[in-house]
């Protein structure tokens, strides 16, 4: 289990570990719900988002793109690229 908040970010979904939830000031899901609400109310053609917990999803669980970048943010305002380049 990850004691650290992160979240990666894959598809329409922020998945969120259980430190991220249980600490505000580092809860990625929060802040992205907040990001699409302002985006919402500026008729923006993004979204719907979603949240999910890291703890239960497993990756056959989850849906990639070829190439296409997803995010993986951790320590607050690390943000690091992910690009699935080979899947078996």
């Amino acid at each position: 289990m990850l004691n650290k908040p992160c979240g990666i970010f894959i598809g329409s979904t922020m998945y969120t570990n259980r430190a991220s939830r249980n600490n505000p000031g580092e809860d990625y899901c929060a802040e992205l719900l907040k990001w699409e609400m302002c985006k919402v109310q500026r008729n923006k053609n993004l979204g719907p988002f979603y949240s999910g917990t890291i703890e239960y999803v497993q990756m056959k669980d989850l849906v990639f793109k070829h190439g296409f970048p997803y995010l993986f943010i951790h320590q607050g305002n690390c943000e690091h690229r992910i690009v699935i380049e080979k899947i078996r």
